[in-house]
């Protein structure tokens, strides 16, 4: 019983060093991260002719940035749109730099933010810097940020695959779920657009919800067609014709 208890002290007494040992290198890491920081300049020096390259596959954007995590192997950083944008506008400033390159392939985000960034890029365009887009795997909003730039260019790789389909939404139903665990879910609303609640108490959309989402994606996609037809000098519909008609 003694060599038990011996063993079971001996454990305990190396976790608590382990884990002071532990405490003492992130706490010694993260001051010689900020004093590193405060002794280095938030200055770029960027040399005359130089090219700013945005690949969108190593970026995501978002509403604020996200401190990176420097135990992370994830190669993409979440930046704010703010951020996104001041960076652009600096960049259209600054003598330094050439033209934008820009990498369209894995543009991720929400519609605002991308339609947001895409006008950050219009602005860069339009200060007198060309823009030059390309990208392999041209997606809805890939394409849509890569219209923007003066010239887009494809890979003519046969293992491009374009998916510049539009855009859709998803609905998601309960009901048969709650049935077979034995949740009956009573719902009160006043109204037939009042659909929030119908993932909990249908198995199918309401002729009332599905004209809401039609409307609401279908005033997404035009303005999107919109942009991207005039910015490539076709109409709106010729350019749903082309994605409708598997011309693409």
């Amino acid at each position: 019983m003694k060599q038990f208890f011996k063993t079971v002290l001996a454990v305990v007494v190396g976790m608590l060093i382990m884990n002071l040992i532990n405490g003492l290198f992130y706490l010694s890491f993260f001051l010689l991260m900020g004093l590193s920081s405060l002794g280095g300049s938030s200055s770029v020096d960027v040399k005359p002719g130089s090219v700013l390259m945005v690949d969108m596959s190593r970026i995501s954007l978002s509403e604020q940035s996200v401190a990176e995590d420097p135990f992370s192997e994830t190669p993409v950083r979440t930046i704010g749109i703010l951020d996104a944008v001041s960076a652009l506008g600096k960049a259209a400033e600054d003598p330094a730099v050439s033209y934008l390159y820009l990498k369209t392939d894995g543009t991720g985000g929400g519609i605002a933010t991308i339609e947001e960034f895409r006008k950050a890029v219009c602005a860069f365009r339009e200060s007198g810097k060309p823009v030059v887009a390309y990208m392999e795997n041209p997606s809805s909003a890939s394409y849509y940020l890569a219209s923007a730039a003066d010239k887009v260019f494809m890979t003519s790789s046969h293992g491009g695959m374009n998916s510049v389909v539009g855009i859709a939404t998803q609905v998601v139903f309960l009901k048969d779920l709650l049935d077979k665990l034995g949740v009956n879910v009573q719902l009160i609303r006043h109204g037939k657009y009042k659909s929030a609640g119908e993932m909990y108490i249908r198995n199918d959309i309401s002729a009332e919800n599905r004209l809401q989402y039609e409307c609401f994606i279908n005033s997404l996609w035009g303005a999107w067609a919109d942009e991207i037809a005039e910015s490539r000098g076709i109409s709106a519909e010729r350019f749903n014709a082309l994605i409708d008609n598997l011309e693409l």
